[in-house]
């Protein structure tokens, strides 16, 4: 997982600089990292940055979710930290397929920071969270269906929207 960072509002951009590097070698295996996505902790100015992890010679088939912290606006990140058991839901097996949607989460107005994840194996979309500034990260609410990738939103009065594609041969939103 690569980023580049703004100081001028996006009119230039620094070179891209590697947030990590997982390791690819037999020794230690080969962990391919994925779809990263954002969000900014508004009270704190804490940045977090997600990724999914596919480790290809002995995890094949299983994503593992991390998470880093910047509170320098991304000029240095933290090693990564997984949260994969913390996010996953119950009724996840080890062969479910899972993933944290690319882009960014959102923090709703109360200070949670609320993010996506795809269900793929069940057509669902869900969400995971924060209610102590990324200390710890849990599953929120229930699964929507039928959904794919998707982002979430907060509406004036509070509720929250999902706009995910739809999983069916309909298609749609």
């Amino acid at each position: 997982i690569i980023a580049r960072r703004s100081t001028d509002s996006g009119r230039t951009w620094n070179a891209p600089k590697r947030l990590h590097a997982f390791p690819w070698n037999e020794t230690e295996g080969e962990w391919s990292a994925s779809d990263a996505s954002v969000i900014v902790d508004r009270e704190t100015k804490t940045g977090f940055c997600f990724c999914n992890v596919w480790e290809w010679t002995k995890g094949k088939g299983f994503y593992r979710h991390f998470v880093q912290s910047s509170s320098d606006s991304g000029q240095t990140w933290s090693s990564p930290t997984e949260i994969t058991a913390a996010i996953r839901r119950p009724q996840w097996t080890r062969s479910s397929f899972v993933f944290i949607t690319s882009g960014k989460g959102v923090q709703l107005k109360d200070g949670t920071l609320l993010h996506t994840m795809v269900w793929v194996d069940e057509k669902r979309a869900c969400l995971f969270g924060s209610t102590d500034h990324g200390k710890t990260w849990g599953p929120v609410g229930s699964s929507v269906y039928p959904a794919d990738e998707c982002k979430v939103m907060e509406r004036e009065d509070g509720s929250w929207v999902v706009n995910a594609r739809c999983a069916t041969r309909t298609g749609g939103r």
